[in-house]
């Protein structure tokens, strides 16, 4: 889960042009969508924000003040290093960062921040050393909304963070269970989880409608058996019967070309709401089936 967003400064909350009036007077842009997203979206979801800037600047320091940023470091020569400070003080890991900068002194951070499992991103206009390396590249330029486009995206990625350590959780607690000798039926789970033993015979391929599901992640794992599955992105189907809030299902037209997955004793495939499927196909001849179908709370 990410915990900190660091971000650079000139060429990434601005657009990399210093002003300088006749009195030698410095001026800088900032985007207002930035500052909210810093102020409104990442705080009030638990991620730190932290700017680690080369250069020092009283415009900047008053509009950190602005958008409510504590940990505002300028004039640092080696990012690497005070990265790794503010982190032991934390106690956090590189994993824990998420990372916006857009020339090559940010490489380094960069690179060591993906080696650990974390996040990076650059603005649109970026230098093509940043680009070739970063997790994501901004659909803004620097200074024009850069950083709001990647707090966006990185809450969506802690969000897929969170449902894969749920989706690990309620397969932990299903291996408690004697699943060899459970009936067929529903059991329940923590936090509005559950999980159902089936047992069927496969059936012959034919054209049929597909399923998705909005409020759970399914887990389908064969116990005893085989059987193919065949799933494909909702955004690319054509419905056939509207979502059903009540018994969270929706229906969708069947396709060619979907991605096959074969599932035999022991193994399982995780579907999450954006991919429809249709399940209980026959490998190469019909053939019992026991499966345990997790349903995992979103």
């Amino acid at each position: 889960m990410i915990k900190l967003l660091v971000m650079d400064v000139d060429g990434t909350l601005t657009d990399g042009k210093i002003y300088m009036g006749n009195e030698g007077e410095v001026f800088k842009a900032f985007d207002i969508k930035d500052g909210c997203g810093i102020h409104d979206l990442l705080k009030p979801n638990g991620i730190e924000p932290i700017i680690i800037t080369g250069r020092r600047s009283k415009i900047l320091e008053n509009r950190v003040k602005e958008i409510g940023i504590n940990s505002l470091f300028q004039g640092v020569s080696d990012k690497v290093l005070k990265l790794n400070e503010i982190l032991s003080e934390r106690n956090l890991e590189l994993s824990d960062v998420a990372y916006i900068g857009d020339d090559i002194n940010d490489l380094t951070c960069m690179e060591k921040i993906i080696c650990a499992g974390g996040l990076t991103a650059c603005p649109y206009d970026a230098v093509e050393a940043v680009r070739s390396v970063v997790n994501y590249i901004c659909k803004c330029k620097g200074g024009e909304g850069a950083v709001r486009d990647f707090i966006e995206w990185v809450l969506k990625s802690n969000d897929k963070m969170q449902l894969s350590k749920n989706v690990d959780l309620a397969i932990k607690q299903v291996k408690k269970f004697d699943l060899e000798s459970l009936s067929v039926g529903r059991y329940e789970l923590t936090d509005g989880s559950y999980f159902m033993v089936e047992e069927y015979i496969t059936k012959k391929e034919y054209p049929c409608r597909l399923q998705s599901h909005k409020k759970y992640i399914e887990v389908q794992w064969i116990l005893q058996g085989q059987e193919m599955i065949k799933i494909y992105d909702i955004d690319k189907l054509i419905p056939e019967i509207s979502y059903d809030l009540d018994k969270d299902i929706a229906f969708w037209k069947s396709v060619d070309n979907m991605t096959q997955i074969l599932l035999s004793s022991g193994s399982y495939v995780v579907l999450y709401p954006n991919y429809a499927y249709t399940s209980s196909i026959m490998v190469k001849e019909q053939s019992a089936v026991r499966k345990i179908v997790i349903k995992v709370k979103i």
